[in-house]
């Protein structure tokens, strides 16, 4: 089947000037044209510019994906270093998935903070609950945090102004 850009961007999720661009930089080196110069796609197309989605959602550069494009279009003699470029981007996916993870955890524990301290009454109520009854991926956050924290803020304010009131006792001394 044949797509104009417009059909083709509008299948794949992206826009037009998108196509244009990863025409612009080679990513599309076989790009097909009417007689009259408009663009036409066809499924395998489709299925190269999905191919081009997922690298550059991966988080890969143009310039990357662009080195894998001209590595591909070599044939065969290329696969080891192309098999190279998709395995570092994995390893940089994997660090993101577990940072991401670790972000979740946290939200996660925030989540189960507030509610548990709302229908508690209180934030010290959710702070002295018995490890028994705190879900355990909700244990495993507050362990890796190194312990059950939820007054940070409070208590670095309280700290704050008792050296400030030392301060100010220690000038009005001096006077």
């Amino acid at each position: 089947m044949e797509y104009s850009i417009s059909e083709a961007a509008k299948l794949l999720g992206i826009s037009s000037s998108t196509l244009r661009y990863y025409e612009s930089k080679g990513l599309l080196p076989f790009q097909l044209r009417k007689g009259s110069g408009f663009r036409v796609f066809d499924d395998l197309d489709i299925n190269w510019c999905q191919l081009l989605g997922y690298l550059k959602q991966s988080g890969m550069s143009i310039e990357t994906i662009k080195e894998y494009v001209d590595l591909y279009l070599l044939g065969d003699e290329t696969m080891e270093p192309r098999r190279k470029i998709v395995y570092e981007q994995r390893e940089k996916l994997i660090k993101q998935i577990s940072a991401l993870q670790d972000a979740m955890d946290m939200i996660e524990f925030k989540c189960w903070l507030y509610d548990t301290a709302i229908a508690g009454g209180s934030m010290q109520y959710a702070r002295e609950l018995p490890r028994d009854r705190i879900p355990p991926k909700i244990l495993k956050t507050i362990d890796r945090m190194g312990g059950f924290q939820p007054f940070y803020l409070k208590e670095r304010y309280l700290k704050a102004l008792k050296e400030t009131e030392k301060k100010e006792a220690l000038e009005t001394q001096e006077q």
